[in-house]
């Protein structure tokens, strides 16, 4: 069993630097595995990330970086806000939402990269349900939402309501992840919300040289993961979107069966979201992720993914001294 990190890349301009002072950090203690999620098919953002990878890259030729794409379908996420990063939104406090092409904005607001609001429901999940809102009036271009609980506002955090919305790679930003995946040797892709095997065939068709790790993170993906497992070189448990998507009764119970087919294929299985978070803010891991890292460890799967709360707190080391102990 193997652990990936997921890596932060938010202005390159502004963190790196620290990033990759948190990379020396984590190669020390022996890790050599590393995610980095592409949320966004433009120039900017392709370029950013891709040279983080390559600064990684030429610091250590030994590390394997597997690099996440929003492909071939997507959720809506915040990309700007008119506060600082983080803010508290309070139950019962009210905020805007615009669409990403809005130019006029309240005192309080969010924006997402989505052009049409109408994807979202009267009801709005926050961040693999870390909050929700209530929709309470809806024109156009503006959505005035209602905070269900207090919720830490980031940038870059997921919404999402009625469902995945298709995506598209422009051609020549194809261009653009070939030439820096051939010349970085990545090689391991991550796609999200694969549903069918048809899904994972059109991230063959575009990405034929590469590994493709089909992301289970629906109901539909799970009814179908015996022909997608098939068709995939891995199967990657989101359970955080995973959670959200099927009745919570039966997510255990799923995602034994996606584990189960994982390893019965022989296609790489990958299992993340929450693994070990409470050691985010607390010294010693609650109870309960204890008991969840005990579920993982029957799975045994060939890598866990620390998502990026517990890689930027001080307690990374012993998150992964604690699952070293669970699977040696």
């Amino acid at each position: 069993m193997n652990t990936i990190v997921t890596i932060r890349q938010f202005k390159v301009e502004k963190s790196i630097s620290e990033t990759i002072n948190r990379i020396e950090k984590i190669y020390v203690l022996g890790i050599r595995n590393f995610r980095i999620s592409i949320v966004e098919f433009d120039e900017n953002t392709i370029v950013s990330n891709m040279e983080l990878c390559r600064a990684i890259k030429q610091m250590y030729s030994d590390v394997n970086i597997f690099v996440d794409l929003s492909f071939p379908f997507y959720k809506a996420r915040i990309i700007e806000t008119k506060e600082n990063i983080p803010f508290i939104i309070e139950a019962g406090e009210t905020i805007s939402l615009y669409s990403r092409n809005t130019s006029v904005y309240d005192e309080k607001y969010i924006r997402v990269n989505v052009t049409d609001l109408y994807c979202f429901d009267e009801q709005i999940d926050y961040a693999d349900g870390e909050g929700k809102f209530n929709v309470i009036s809806k024109e156009e271009n503006k959505f005035i939402l209602e905070a269900c609980n207090d919720i830490k506002i980031y940038n870059r955090k997921s919404l999402i309501s009625k469902g995945m919305l298709h995506n598209n790679i422009p051609i020549n930003m194809l261009g653009l992840l070939y030439n820096y995946f051939d010349e970085i040797k990545i090689k391991d892709l991550l796609f999200s919300f694969v549903s069918t095997y048809s899904d994972v065939v059109k991230c063959q068709k575009l990405f034929s040289n590469y590994n493709i790790i089909s992301k289970i993170e629906t109901y539909s993906a799970v009814r179908n993961i015996q022909s997608i497992a098939e068709y995939s070189d891995g199967v990657f448990l989101a359970r955080g979107d995973l959670g959200l998507n099927v009745p919570i009764t039966n997510f255990v119970e799923y995602c034994d069966l996606v584990m189960q087919v994982a390893k019965e294929n022989k296609c790489l299985s990958i299992i993340g979201t929450d693994v070990l978070d409470s050691l985010s803010y607390r010294n010693f891991p609650a109870r309960s992720d204890i008991v969840d890292l005990t579920k993982i460890s029957e799975y045994n799967p060939d890598y866990i993914v620390l998502n990026g709360n517990v890689v930027t707190s001080p307690n990374l080391s012993k998150a992964y001294y604690i699952i070293n102990e669970f699977f040696n």
